[in-house]
């Protein structure tokens, strides 16, 4: 049921920010097991609902998403494309995130995004 539930709030998100008509220029960091993805300048696809994108600037090698989860305060799943540049949808799971200023980890992933500017590191 949790799984069921985890592809339906991805598919959500996923929709809502397709939608969204332009992406705000930013810095990134998305980080799995240790390897860097993305690390610098990005697009950032921001949700009314605090829920937001990450993405490569040049086509879609790698993205991110990550999904404010309702029930428990202050965590949140995180989802992105996998080891495969260009997929076109954020089909691994990267598990439960919690927020660190402002950027979403845990012990495998972590996910970063500021508006314009330098880095925070």
């Amino acid at each position: 049921m949790r799984r069921l539930c985890l592809s339906l709030a991805f598919l959500a998100c996923a929709l809502s920010a397709a939608q969204a008509a332009h992406p705000i220029r930013g810095k990134c960091v998305l980080q799995v097991k240790g390897v860097s993805y993305i690390d610098g300048p990005c697009d950032i696809y921001l949700e009314k609902d605090g829920n937001f994108q990450i993405h490569t600037i040049k086509g879609r090698l790698y993205f991110a998403d990550v999904s404010l989860d309702r029930d428990a305060s202050g965590t949140a799943d995180g989802f992105w494309n996998g080891t495969v540049p260009g997929a076109d949808h954020a089909h691994t799971h990267l598990g439960t995130l919690t927020r660190q200023d402002g950027c979403w980890v845990n012990e495998q992933a972590k996910i970063c995004a500021w508006r314009g500017g330098k880095l925070q590191r």
